[in-house]
């Protein structure tokens, strides 16, 4: 299968966070396969990376209408477009992605680290971040990369111990995460 091939490259591009060979590939590669929600991600996912925020919020929203009823697609989609809509300066729509997120799967790790950050980011003292992140280090995650993120949700809340402790499971583990990839 051709299609396998191009969603292999592009895999492959993100996890070493190329992300014009990205933007290039995953166009070449719409316009032969213009119904992979798949393609769409990744190139909202690489515009995103390169702060091209409307370019990204257009394919991402291509691909979530594409994902249909894969639902770690979905979540994967909706967590990349409430970062974008924080970067955008449109928390409402951040929030909303990251609870639809959320209602289709209430514990998932990624998400719940991803809307903590956004809202540690705007909110000095935020319950709901920090509920969610006590939540992750509850559950003895040791993900280097979600630790990374928990450890600035911490810090941005003034929680420096608890910053040093994560920060101290993300160098044991690492921390690539900078290829959020859902093939």
């Amino acid at each position: 299968n051709v299609y396998v091939v191009w969603e292999q490259l592009i895999g492959l591009l993100m996890s070493k966070h190329l992300y014009d060979d990205i933007i290039v590939r995953t166009n070449q590669a719409i316009d032969i396969f213009p119904n992979q929600a798949y393609l769409y991600y990744a190139s909202g996912f690489a515009h995103s990376k390169k702060h091209q925020l409307d370019d990204a919020m257009d394919m991402l929203t291509q691909a979530l209408v594409m994902t249909g009823k894969n639902q770690n697609q979905k979540i994967n989609v909706l967590n990349v477009m409430g970062l974008v809509y924080d970067e955008m300066g449109n928390m409402d729509k951040s929030i909303q992605a990251f609870e639809s997120s959320l209602a289709i799967q209430p514990h998932n790790v990624e998400t719940m680290a991803y809307y903590a950050l956004t809202l540690s980011r705007r909110i000095k003292q935020s319950e709901c971040a920090l509920d969610m992140v006590d939540a992750i280090v509850l559950a003895n995650i040791k993900s280097g990369f979600i630790h990374q993120i928990v450890a600035e949700v911490y810090y941005n809340q003034d929680k420096l111990d608890k910053a040093a402790a994560s920060i101290d499971i993300a160098l044991k583990d690492g921390m690539d995460g900078a290829g959020y990839n859902l093939a």
